[in-house]
């Protein structure tokens, strides 16, 4: 039986100058083992764990917002995040089998990041972001957790076909450690996305997405359930995609 929990949240806000915010902020989460990784035991290939508790997290941020021009906001915040309990498949010692357990070693997580987000009258907006961060479990960098992220998004309509507008994304993706210790190499992948309401349906609207627009070649680190080191992810992909509203 899982038993209550408690997660407490709290801030403490500071407007310095009508353009300057400052935040601190701290919580606590928790996450419960569903029945699968708790209860589920076929006596082949995987066995139950009754006793498997939840998973937690701490999480502390410092924000810094600066709104240096009304359609102009700019952000910087560093946070550091402690996991621990972290729920993991792992192997039972009496029968052999996979059983989901309980990982000893705390998981910490320390980062910064600045971002901006720029919007103009005629119906532009400009996002942006970029993060560094290390992760890492008993003085060990974690898999698949990259050191360096980063984002650059803009979306504008498109003058001559009313109601269509346009989204173009970037993203940056620094290397990554592998299961092997190796890293993957870092990554550039473009999206481009358009999309337009359907004047003759109300509520129906059209979109055109194309992911990984330059056909980037690129690897993901694979998980320690796979035979394989890592694997490589789809090139090119167009996805035509109609929504009805009502």
């Amino acid at each position: 039986m899982i038993g209550s929990r408690l997660s407490p949240r709290g801030a403490l806000i500071w407007q310095a100058t009508p353009k300057a915010t400052f935040k601190a902020l701290y919580g606590r989460a928790h996450r419960s083992p569903n029945s699968y990784e708790r209860d589920y035991g076929d006596g082949i290939s995987q066995v139950a764990n009754p006793g498997l508790r939840s998973e937690f997290i701490d999480t502390a941020e410092l924000v810094a917002d600066y709104l240096a021009q009304p359609t102009l906001n700019l952000r910087a915040n560093v946070y550091a995040w402690d996991m621990y309990h972290l729920i993991a498949l792992g192997v039972d010692p009496l029968s052999g089998l996979s059983q989901y357990q309980q990982n000893s070693g705390k998981v910490l997580a320390r980062g910064a990041e600045l971002s901006l987000d720029k919007t103009w009258d005629w119906g532009a907006r400009l996002r942006g972001s970029f993060g560094i961060q290390n992760a890492e479990q008993q003085n060990s960098h974690l898999p698949n957790s990259p050191y360096y992220l980063g984002k650059l998004n803009i979306s504008l309509p498109i003058p001559l076909i009313t109601g269509l507008r346009a989204g173009y994304e970037l993203q940056y993706y620094g290397k990554r450690k592998t299961l092997d210790g190796s890293n993957t190499d870092s990554y550039v992948l473009s999206n481009l996305n358009l999309v337009t309401n359907i004047p003759q349906v109300k509520g129906l609207e059209a979109s055109l997405s194309i992911y990984n627009l330059f056909n980037e070649n690129y690897l993901h680190p694979a998980a320690d359930t796979n035979w394989q080191n890592t694997f490589w992810q789809p090139g090119r992909t167009v996805r035509f995609r109609m929504d009805y509203r009502f």
